[in-house]
């Protein structure tokens, strides 16, 4: 995922996504020169009409997310027939708003994953970083890295978990959201 998220809206050294949120440290954009995010298939993935044909395409299990969010309105996978496809599922709720959920294969070693969440840390505070980032601990004591816009009006978590890490954002996602729906997912 952070490989994704990092073509489409990351900025690696600075730590700072355009939405105002910290980024990965696979991230390879300056600030700045992120592209508007199209929240409607942020992956600029290629349709998948269901779930079933999702799973035919993945080398690892997918989890169609839960905790109140329905049906998805859209799924879209990138880089289908590699070893590192990314999904999104595309939630329009009423409840939360529009909710994407991606899953892929982490791009670093799981062992080394919490590790390289807590190394983003540093990044707090820094002159060209936007937003913040911390760790918290969610589905009962997952570390996860949650990073939230500077004006604290936009959050998104990411978390491993079964090999597979998971990514919840949306245009209007509070913390409390963020996590609410990653707990139930």
């Amino acid at each position: 995922m952070r490989r994704f998220v990092s073509s489409v809206v990351g900025a690696v050294v600075a730590g700072v996504l355009v939405t105002g949120c910290a980024t990965s440290p696979m991230a390879d954009r300056p600030v700045g020169q992120q592209p508007d995010v199209d929240w409607s298939n942020p992956a600029h993935g290629v349709p998948v009409a269901s779930m079933v044909a999702a799973q035919s395409l993945s080398p690892f299990p997918l989890h169609e997310p839960g905790g109140g969010l329905g049906t998805p309105q859209s799924i879209f996978v990138t880089g289908s027939g590699g070893p590192s496809p990314v999904f999104v599922f595309v939630y329009g709720t009423s409840r939360y708003g529009l909710v994407d959920v991606y899953e892929e294969l982490p791009d670093v070693p799981p062992a080394e994953y919490d590790a390289a969440n807590q190394r983003l840390l540093a990044y707090n505070g820094l002159p060209s970083t936007h937003g913040s980032s911390r760790i918290v601990s969610i589905r009962g004591g997952c570390q996860a890295l949650m990073t939230v816009s500077e004006d604290g009006s936009r959050a998104d978590i990411r978390w491993l978990e079964g090999g597979v890490e998971y990514y919840v954002r949306g245009p209007s996602l509070s913390t409390a959201v963020a996590i609410q729906v990653a707990e139930g997912i």
